[in-house]
């Protein structure tokens, strides 16, 4: 008796409904960004402020993250830096994953393969956010670094 061949296994694609959700969440997230680019917060009424801020006198971990993402997009990272250092060094690159995980998906219907982190790494992540709302929010100039820069900074054009 022979083997009876087995046709290789089809790759499973994502109903197009799903495709397309995914290419709205990109494109939508991608105008968002081209409006940050042109449009400096500091300067536009359109995008609300921080309500911790706003509502609290508080600084929350995300405070200066538009504005770091204004100046990350227009080539300038110090003053990106000044607004925000963590979401400088965590959210862009969760942010460019999830943009690169969302075009591919648009594209071919696959996802990519879930990171499997152990939860030490949630929590540590969850620790170091909170960790640094509490500096940012301390008196005393040895916290100023971790506050959004209060003056715009001057640049060309």
């Amino acid at each position: 008796m022979s083997a009876t061949p087995t046709a290789p296994e089809p790759i499973r694609r994502e109903p197009n409904a799903h495709r397309l959700i995914s290419a709205g969440v990109l494109l939508v997230a991608l105008a968002g960004l081209v409006f940050v680019t042109f449009n400096n917060p500091v300067d536009q009424t359109v995008l609300p402020r921080c309500p911790t801020e706003q509502y609290l006198g508080v600084y929350c971990p995300g405070c200066g993250a538009t504005r770091a993402t204004h100046h990350l997009l227009q080539g300038r990272p110090g003053a990106a830096w000044g607004y925000n250092p963590l979401f400088v060094v965590l959210g862009v690159p969760l942010i460019v994953w999830t943009l690169v995980a969302l075009a591919y998906h648009a594209c071919t219907g696959r996802r990519v393969r879930r990171m499997r982190l152990p939860a030490a790494v949630g929590w540590g992540v969850l620790v170091l956010m909170l960790g640094y709302a509490v500096l940012r929010n301390l008196p005393g100039e040895r916290f100023d670094p971790l506050r959004p820069s209060a003056v715009e900074p001057q640049h060309d054009g």
